[in-house]
């Protein structure tokens, strides 16, 4: 048996009963939830008085969104913006997160990777064989460090205000590396931000599909996540990707989940975000996450891990 918290994401579109959706995820077994966005105040209500105080593993940061946003629209709130007026109002409503986490018994608030929208090259990342691969790889990374430097900066001033809050509460900020080269922050990014607030409630949360992503769009023998994979984890999104960056199912895209296992088993929570709606593929996560935990020398069927 293990102690670690199998858990679900939760996106919560305009609609009358999201806590059926979230009892349905905890029918299948798992232990924990994940509010991602979008998640406005009503449905954040709704799921506070339906669900057990503790089944909320996770909850993304600028949630629940104001009275303010209308059900349905998307976020105003941006991760590293530019404009002094929308990083007031990310780090006010960061802070709101956080102190709703608080009330709600919440450990962890999730800060996701997000598009900083500036680099124009495809979303595809090079393939093996492409013989301008290198060169390709060179111009992304050098397009990225010319355009990184303020998004960063504001990145590191949000996070500031966040942890703040999240010390004087007792919640945890879980930082998550993007794998685009366009994402921030990237796998470096997030090992600079953990640096500057070692010691604070600051920790990482692993994507396998950005870890996959990552190494695709990585030079030959460089490993863009060796600065922080011995840092302490607060979890981690297990999802598969396709070679062209597409969702994919797990045991089917480019994720090597034998190799990804040693860094997954120190992680106390991992949280399913199914390329898909609905309960077969919630039922086809369970199964593939006992899969994974199961130890080794035990047979747990064909193909890998299993699936």
């Amino acid at each position: 048996m293990t102690s670690r918290v199998h858990a679900a994401f939760l996106r919560s579109p305009a609609g009358p009963r999201p806590e059926r959706a979230a009892a349905a995820i905890l029918d299948l077994g798992f232990e924990g939830i994940v509010l991602a966005a979008p998640l406005d105040v009503s449905a954040w209500e709704a799921l506070r008085t339906a669900l057990p105080r503790e089944s909320i593993a996770a909850i993304e940061v600028f949630l629940p969104w104001p009275r303010a946003v209308r059900p349905g629209s998307e976020s105003p709130f941006r991760i590293a913006s530019l404009h002094p007026e929308e990083r007031r109002d990310a780090a006010r409503q960061a802070i709101e997160t956080v102190l709703a986490a608080e009330r709600a018994s919440i450990p962890l608030v999730i800060v996701p990777a997000a598009r900083m929208g500036e680099l124009a090259e495809p979303n595809l990342p090079p393939p093996e064989r492409d013989p301008h691969r290198e060169e390709r790889i060179a111009r992304l990374r050098g397009a990225r460090e010319s355009a990184v430097k303020p998004r960063l900066d504001s990145l590191l001033g949000l996070l500031s205000k966040m942890l703040s809050a999240a010390d004087r509460y007792g919640v945890t900020v879980a930082l998550v590396p993007g794998g685009h080269p366009d994402e921030i922050p990237s796998p470096e990014d997030a090992a600079l931000c953990l640096e500057e607030f070692r010691g604070g409630p600051l920790l990482p949360w692993m994507d396998t599909r950005s870890r996959a992503l990552a190494r695709s769009f990585a030079p030959v023998g460089y490993d863009p996540f060796a600065a922080i994979e011995k840092e302490g984890l607060a979890g981690a999104t297990l999802r598969d990707v396709g070679p062209g960056g597409e969702p994919a199912p797990w045991g089917r895209g480019i994720a090597d989940w034998e190799a990804e296992k040693p860094l997954l088993e120190r992680c106390p929570v991992w949280a399913v975000d199914p390329p898909a709606v609905g309960e077969a593929s919630l039922e086809e996560a369970r199964e593939f996450m006992a899969r994974l935990e199961t130890p080794p020398g035990k047979p747990a069927g064909g193909g890998i891990l299993g699936i």
